[in-house]
């Protein structure tokens, strides 16, 4: 063995049994030579490399979540402060509510009096209408105008064009009315059609009318078109029972001011502000005095398991002033109540089908009225929620399992067909035409087949 490749082959240590005898060839004399190679020293190389990588990379991903983590709150803190520059303030802007006399309205009316705002309040009963006002003069208020008008008829929105200011600031349109009854049971009564009208002119076609009143006062104001839309859970969450005539009213409402916040947002200089609060279970008058309260009608106790209308009002308020598109609240009063609402929300979405089973098996009769523990109906809610889950999962794999055998079977008999086209010129070699000409040979024919292969490729990818 050369002495050079001896004293190449620096020993560090002992070599052991692991060592292995690799032969190679010298390039100058042809003869075979032994390089000594230590696996064990290539493995202490190699160890502190994958630590050192590991390391760095746990590093990296520290300092990119620092980084993340800043950035957030950057964003958090601006976006504040951002908040805070355009939160909207009622001192002394004119403020139109309708359905001011009683419930949430009562409270939207104090909430903005004590703001310093100039109301002016809308109710069919005079002697409730004014009783507000001397309140709302005592927390604030600029000034509190009572106009009386029912705002399902023409007169009564002829009325409020006349009372209103050449400008208004913000309309909040919250008058409505509710029911508690099946829709079978006022079949069987008589009133289901008369139920329904009542339902639909007070809440959805109220609503529009007092809106074209007030809509050239409305576009004259600085700060454009402002709207706070009073709807209802039941018009977030489809399908809960004994509320048809209710609920088609305020998805009637949903449906109008989504569209018209659109079309306001093309057509005026100034973007409008048009914000949808959606509350539950609220202790107002409203649910004593709904329609259907006949035989087969559901007895609503809100003592407990409801939201105050102070409560109620005060978020709203205060989501309109930083310019919310929605507001979302508990269906009852309840924490277990705002998951369920968005439990349901998201379950009508994607499973409307399961949804409906999960609203007729967890709103039953009394279901409102604190007799079955709110844990109890959560649970059901969530129970019925995992089970469409799971459904859901097993009919997607089932679909894209058939949706790929048959893809997959259709490119295959489509490349297939392309390829024995392709090759079919070639078992033509030696073969004379009909007038003697000779068919192409096997070389141009795999020339054919190559260009004709790549093309059939093309297809079956596309």
């Amino acid at each position: 063995m050369p002495l050079s490749v001896l004293q190449e082959c620096e020993v560090a240590q002992p070599y052991s049994e692991s060592e292995a005898l690799k032969p190679d060839r010298d390039a100058a004399s042809g003869e075979s030579v032994v390089v000594y190679t230590d696996d064990r020293e290539a493995e202490e190389t190699k160890t502190p490399r994958i630590l050192l990588g590991t390391l760095l990379g746990l590093l990296l991903g520290l300092c990119l979540h620092i980084l993340a983590q800043g950035l957030a709150g950057l964003e958090k803190m601006a976006r504040r402060v951002g908040l805070d520059r355009r939160r909207w303030s009622a001192k002394d802007k004119v403020v139109v509510i309708t359905g001011a006399s009683s419930g949430i309205g009562t409270s939207l009316a104090r909430t903005y009096a004590a703001e310093g705002a100039k109301l002016s309040l809308v109710a069919r009963r005079r002697a409730d209408l004014e009783r507000v006002c001397e309140e709302c003069m005592a927390l604030g208020a600029s000034s509190a105008q009572a106009v009386v008008a029912d705002i399902s008829t023409e007169e009564g929105w002829a009325a409020v064009r006349g009372a209103v200011p050449a400008a208004v600031d913000l309309l909040v349109l919250n008058a409505g009315i509710a029911m508690g009854a099946p829709f079978v049971s006022l079949c069987e009564q008589n009133q289901a059609m008369g139920t329904m009208k009542r339902l639909m002119d007070v809440n959805y076609i109220g609503s529009v009318g007092v809106l074209n009143a007030c809509m050239g006062s409305m576009r004259r104001a600085e700060g454009g078109v402002r709207l706070l839309v009073v709807s209802s859970v039941v018009g977030l969450v489809e399908g809960v029972p004994w509320r048809t005539g209710y609920a088609a009213s305020k998805f009637a409402l949903k449906g109008f001011f989504n569209t018209l916040r659109v079309e306001l947002g093309i057509s005026e200089p100034v973007p409008p502000t048009v914000t949808l609060a959606y509350p539950g279970a609220v202790n107002t008058p409203v649910n004593n005095a709904r329609l259907g309260t006949g035989d087969g009608a559901v007895d609503l106790d809100l003592t407990k398991k409801s939201m105050s209308p102070d409560r109620c009002a005060a978020i709203m308020v205060a989501a309109h002033a930083v310019g919310r598109r929605d507001v979302f609240y508990s269906i009852d009063g309840t924490l277990a109540g705002a998951i369920k609402t968005r439990l349901l929300r998201h379950l009508a979405f994607f499973f409307p089908a399961g949804s409906d089973r999960v609203l007729a098996r967890a709103m039953r009769v009394g279901e409102m009225s604190s007799k079955k523990p709110a844990r109890r109906q959560l649970m059901a809610v969530l129970r019925g929620a995992g089970r469409l889950v799971i459904a859901g999962q097993r009919w997607a794999s089932d679909e894209v399992a058939d949706v790929s055998g048959r893809l997959s079977e259709r490119v295959s008999g489509r490349f297939s067909e392309r390829v024995s086209g392709c090759f079919s010129i070639s078992s033509s070699r030696g073969r004379r035409g009909s007038g003697g000409e000779p068919l192409p040979r096997a070389r141009s024919g795999l020339a054919l087949t190559s260009d004709a292969v790549a093309e059939a490729f093309d297809e079956a990818r596309e």
